[in-house]
């Protein structure tokens, strides 16, 4: 009875001592216990709980810590040797000296290690791990007296497993708890503040969960209405409610959905797009008991693509078609001549190439405007579409030029019908700005397969066709031969020859001096280009400077005509010659260039020359081309103080209202003027009004092309101020001017006196 009593009294007492004591208290008073020991240098405290291993604690004396790590992050520890005793559920004695470690500075200070199994039976809760600075033999001798401490330990290691195992379980529900409190929270901020529709359905079509987003929208009927527990038909409109809940599905893939629809208003009309993604709803065991819908406004969406839609189809027809006239552009062009031939090859026939050129577009340009330019542009489309089938292609290749590619071409005489059908309707007058304007057109024609199987040959034939119809007048067509190809071959050949010659210095320079025609004196000289062909013949400037002008090389010819003008003048100064000023011939596309008068003045600085002792003629023609710029432009050049010209006037178009805001201060009358000035009354009665205008104006006047000495006698009567011409003396070089000078003016003399010509 004392026995039971006393175990009932131990009992008491370790509940006592196990329930009042905190957790953390107990491990560190089981680790005391072990470490208080004889020869114990180190302690650790181990778990196992379902499994898993865990270190509670560890420490040496006094110095114990409370631990709550798992076994793989504890290092200093024989791992091998704790997973070998909990397998072995017995005690495992060690020598430190036999074991196998990679690392064993934790051990240094230790004879021997041991595992020790807390619990009863196979499956231990925990385990000691000590280590010992005594021999192993000793170790197990201390074991076995304090196998009572082990027992008690099992006791409290029980205790505390069981009791942190309830915490966890608490901890788990609590989070559990959180984590569900939390969900609904999430659900209904959802549910109230979501952008979109949601709605959850059950299979009977009665909503059983949803969004608030449907208040004071266009989806619902009732905007006071609470979905929740009302039939999806009561709340919605028809098309919506089917989108929602198609009937009761029979099968997790009936609910599957992913689609647009659209829904017009009932208010106001607007029609809204929507997307609707549907998905099912299983319970615990698999089984369907409801859909979910979400359903996105993307009427936005939906209208920024369809007018990106509208722009893509805008784009691709621009990539396609011309701007302005709505024709094919050249991309479609050369797509629908490539099907054209094809078709002509497989079928045998001929294709007829049609290649339009509006004649003197500039000037309409020039006159009324780009924008009047581009109503006739329109004009000519229209008129083109009207004149051939809609097999056929009308195209515009840029500019005002336009092609035709005309199928099924059985005979020539079916080309002449419809170029003759074309120039009669694009002659038809039409009212622009008030005006009745007129305007024609140059057509070259190429035909496949004759004048050539493939679309650049083709295009290039009726591209030489086309400058021959504007050489020969304009208003005509010509149809494409090889002697054009030839002529076009020679002029691309002499462009060649011409550019070499710029560059070799190959050009040269005559002089033709200008005579006053009251006191006989050589007032200057006009400098004329020559092309030295390198045989002792010159090519006159009348075969050239055409070449030169269509193919831009007038540009770099003028320039150096300049400079060796200007480089001439200066020799001629140096040499103790005052020839006067130096008259250059300038060309329209020079003339033009918004750095020419920068030009010019480098041109007199590289010199070091007089701006007066230069002269710049331009042709009346030339300066109406563009008459603003012209004036602008000669505004620079007389405030440098050159001297200007007029050159050929009387045959080319200016108004007074343009001619007096010119700062010229010269007029030449034009040879053609001259010529016939005795047997042509009008004539004389057109160089004597030049004379007198440019007088009444403050000019002096220039007649060109002198021959005879009657001519030369009336231009005096008439006051003109200044001839020139092969009756004073022919162009001739700058050494025949410079030894000739002061016989020139004494034949100048002789011819005043007894009316013979020089013949120089």
């Amino acid at each position: 009875m004392s026995k039971q009593l006393a175990a009932v009294d131990l009992m008491r007492r370790f509940y006592q001592l196990v329930m009042n004591k905190p957790h953390h208290e107990l491990v560190l008073w089981l680790l005391k216990n072990w470490s208080d020991l004889p020869y114990v240098s180190r302690v650790v405290l181990l778990t196992n709980e379902s499994g898993e291993h865990w270190v509670r604690g560890t420490g040496v004396g006094e110095n114990l810590t409370v631990l709550n790590t798992g076994l793989s992050n504890f290092r200093k520890i024989a791992a091998e040797q704790v997973y070998h005793c909990y397998r072995s559920s017995t005690p495992q004695l060690y020598a430190v000296s036999e074991l196998a470690l990679n690392d064993k500075n934790f051990l240094d200070v230790s004879q021997s290690l041991a595992c020790v199994p807390i619990g009863e039976g196979d499956q231990p809760i925990g385990q000691l791990y000590l280590e010992l600075d005594v021999d192993v033999s000793e170790v197990e001798q201390l074991l076995q007296e304090r196998q009572q401490l082990q027992v008690f330990c099992g006791l409290v290691l029980q205790h505390l497993i069981v009791t942190w195992q309830h915490q966890q379980q608490l901890e788990k529900a609590k989070v559990a708890e959180q984590a569900l409190w939390a969900s609904e929270v999430y659900l209904r901020s959802i549910l109230d503040h979501s952008p979109v529709f949601i709605s959850v359905v059950d299979l009977g079509g009665n909503v059983i969960l949803s969004s608030d987003h449907h208040l004071n929208d266009e989806l619902s009927l009732s905007a006071s209405t609470r979905y929740n527990g009302h039939h999806v038909y009561s709340l919605f409109p028809e098309k919506i409610a089917q989108a929602l809940w198609s009937g009761k599905p029979e099968s997790e893939d009936d609910v599957n959905a992913d689609w647009e629809f659209s829904y017009c208003s009932p208010d106001d009309g607007e029609i809204k797009y929507y997307w609707i993604n549907r998905f099912p709803l299983l319970d615990q065991q698999g089984k369907l008991f409801a859909s979910c819908a979400i359903c996105t406004d993307i009427t936005e969406r939906k209208h920024s693509e369809l007018a990106m839609q509208e722009q893509q189809k805008r784009l691709n027809y621009l990539a396609f078609h011309d701007e302005l006239t709505g024709l094919p552009n050249r991309t479609l062009f050369h797509e629908r001549l490539l099907h054209s031939l094809a078709r002509a090859k497989r079928n045998q026939n001929q294709v007829a190439i049609m290649l339009l050129d509006v004649d003197r577009f500039k000037y309409i340009n020039d006159s009324f405007g780009h924008d009047a330019g581009d109503a006739l542009l329109k004009v000519i489309a229209e008129r083109l579409v009207s004149c051939v089938r809609e097999v056929d292609t009308v195209a515009r290749l840029g500019g005002d030029e336009f092609v035709l590619v005309i199928e099924d071409i059985q005979h020539q005489s079916d080309v002449a019908l419809v170029t003759e059908k074309i120039l009669n309707i694009s002659a038809e007058p039409f009212e622009l700005r008030g005006y009745e304007i007129t305007s024609t057109l140059s057509i070259g024609v190429s035909v496949f397969p004759a004048d050539g199987e493939d679309s650049e040959s083709l295009l290039k034939h009726a591209d030489v066709a086309m400058y021959r119809a504007k050489d020969d007048g304009k208003n005509t067509y010509r149809l494409f031969d090889q002697s054009m190809n030839e002529q076009a071959v020679q002029s691309l050949l002499r462009e060649n020859e011409l550019r070499k010659a710029i560059k070799n210095n190959q050009l040269k320079l005559l002089y033709q001096p200008k005579v006053d025609l009251h006191n006989t004196e050589v007032i200057g000289v006009e400098a004329l280009v020559r092309w030295d062909l390198g045989d002792g013949n010159f090519m006159s400037p009348a075969d050239f400077i055409p070449l030169a002008e269509e193919t831009g090389l007038i540009v770099p010819l003028g320039e150096w005509v300049l400079d060796e003008a200007c480089r001439q003048q200066r020799s001629w100064l140096d040499g103790g010659l005052n020839i006067g000023s130096v008259a250059v011939n300038l060309s329209p596309r020079q003339f033009l260039q918004g750095e020419f008068s920068d030009f010019i003045k480098s041109v007199l600085d590289k010199y070091s020359l007089p701006p007066s002792s230069l002269e710049l003629e331009i042709t009346e023609t030339s300066a109406m081309e563009n008459a603003e710029q012209s004036v602008l432009m000669l505004k620079r050049l007389h405030a440098m103080g050159v001297a200007l010209a007029m050159d050929d006037f009387g045959t080319g178009y200016s108004s007074l209202a343009y001619l007096k805001r010119f700062p010229i201060d010269t007029l030449k009358i034009d040879r053609s003027f001259i010529r016939d000035i005795y047997q042509d009354k009008n004539d004389a009665a057109i160089a004597k009004s030049i004379i007198d205008l440019g007088h009444n104006m403050g000019l002096k006047v220039v007649a060109e092309g002198i021959e005879t000495s009657d001519q030369k006698f009336w231009l005096k009567k008439q006051g003109c101020d200044y001839a020139q011409g092969f009756y004073f003396s022919k162009p001739i070089s700058a050494q025949e001017i410079e030894e000739s000078l002061f016989s020139i003016k004494r034949k100048l003399e002789l011819v005043a006196s007894n009316n013979i010509g020089l013949g120089i």
